[in-house]
């Protein structure tokens, strides 16, 4: 929970600061980017573009880890029924599958609607054609690949068996 007020003060005193950084407000609604624009009038060119490679990098890492986190996650509440308070989540009922396609269904909408109007080639959101391709490109890469692969056997080792038949 402290996180949550800790991130929110700081977010609070970026917003501030951008609001009181900005000295032309007709210049910068009108730029493609407010916030670049916001940095280089206040700290020129050669500063603006450290700090926005610093965002982006910082983005990208904040990305990253999120999503070892939640795969972390999805691992542990997959493997324990104890973890979530009821046997249906871990288990995969349809209420779940469908409920969770829903929610990405919904979510996609405002990524694929157009950015600008009227639509051209240099304002297009290609973003639908990611979403049709990578999951088309998934799919086919599954369909052949089933057929394709199999398993290794694993190579029998007489020791190992005895091993086991001790432990177990």
């Amino acid at each position: 929970m402290l996180a949550i007020v800790w991130s929110w003060g700081a977010g609070f005193a970026l917003l501030a600061g951008l609001n009181f950084a900005i000295q032309d407000c007709a210049a910068t609604q009108d730029a493609g980017v407010p916030p670049a624009q916001i940095f280089l009038d206040a700290w020129g060119q050669g500063a603006t573009k450290s700090l926005l490679l610093f965002v982006i990098v910082t983005q990208l890492s904040c990305g990253n880890a999120e999503a070892s986190r939640v795969l972390g996650h999805d691992l542990r509440f997959s493997r324990d029924p104890a973890l979530l308070p009821g046997r249906g989540v871990c288990n995969g009922t349809s209420r779940t599958g469908v409920g969770a396609v829903v929610w990405v269904g919904f979510l996609t909408i405002p990524f694929c609607l157009p950015q600008h109007y009227p639509m051209t080639a240099d304002t297009f959101n290609y973003a639908p054609i990611a979403f049709v391709a990578v999951p088309g490109a998934e799919t086919l890469w599954w369909w052949f690949a089933k057929r394709v692969y199999t398993v290794p056997a694993a190579p029998v080792d007489p020791d190992l068996e005895d091993l086991e038949r001790h432990v177990i």
